[in-house]
């Protein structure tokens, strides 16, 4: 089995529902608004045709919160991929509409996913929009370290373990992974998820690991990719 050392840097948050909040956060802190302080920093797509029937996109959106007081909470992003006109690719370019728990203050969140368009499509590009619904102030949350990441080059899957730093266990089921992919120049080229965390069976004791891990999209050569980030969230 033939492995490749990639950097990876992952980010994950803590939040006021299930008890996951940092030391001195309560989950009745005042709402405030946000707007414009979560913005895209970036975003990308690799498209492969698989015959005349279907079109196979990857994507991956960099978001980020501008605010170094304040958590975004309720940040709802919707993604579209576009076509050489400049609008949506016709009837289902809208591919995803999702609701971000929250990016803390000065934080970055990543954002991927693939979807499958009927025909040859023509992706050119991608574009979000971001609401920030309420914000509240900065708790300093606790991310997630992970660590032995590395690419499996004979399947196609990258993978590394995520522990869990809270005082209290974390369910799978509780938790989502999406990963964003990006090249030599540091430009985005696409993401994947939710990817695999743990066992579904068992939750994540306090200090304890388990892997996470991704296959890299259809159409993406891992000689494209020379890092990824990883963002786990309450799902």
């Amino acid at each position: 089995m033939a492995r490749r050392s990639l950097f990876v840097a992952i980010a994950a948050s803590a939040f006021a529902v299930g008890g996951y909040v940092a030391q001195g956060a309560t989950a009745s802190d005042a709402l405030a608004r946000l707007d414009g302080s979560v913005v895209v920093r970036e975003a990308g797509v690799s498209t492969v045709h698989l015959g005349r029937r279907t079109t196979r996109a990857s994507w991956g959106v960099v978001l980020a919160n501008t605010s170094r007081t304040h958590d975004a909470l309720a940040v709802t992003v919707a993604v579209k991929l576009v076509a050489a006109n400049g609008t949506a690719v016709p009837g289902q370019g809208r591919v995803v509409t999702q609701r971000l728990p929250l990016i803390p203050a000065g934080k970055t969140f990543y954002l991927g996913g693939e979807t499958t368009l009927l025909g040859e499509g023509s992706v050119r590009r991608v574009q979000a929009e971001v609401t920030a619904v309420g914000s509240t102030p900065s708790k300093r949350y606790v991310l997630p370290p992970m660590s032995d990441v590395y690419f499996d080059t004979s399947t196609g899957q990258m993978a590394g373990t995520v522990r869990n730093p809270y005082s209290l266990p974390i369910s799978s089921y509780d938790l989502s992974a999406d990963i964003v992919f990006f090249d030599r120049r540091g430009r985005v080229i696409g993401g994947g998820g939710p990817g695999e965390i743990g066992s579904l069976e068992s939750d994540l004791k306090p200090g304890s690991v388990a892997p996470v891990s991704f296959f890299v999209p259809a159409g993406l050569a891992l000689s494209r990719i020379a890092s990824a980030r990883v963002t786990v969230f309450p799902g």
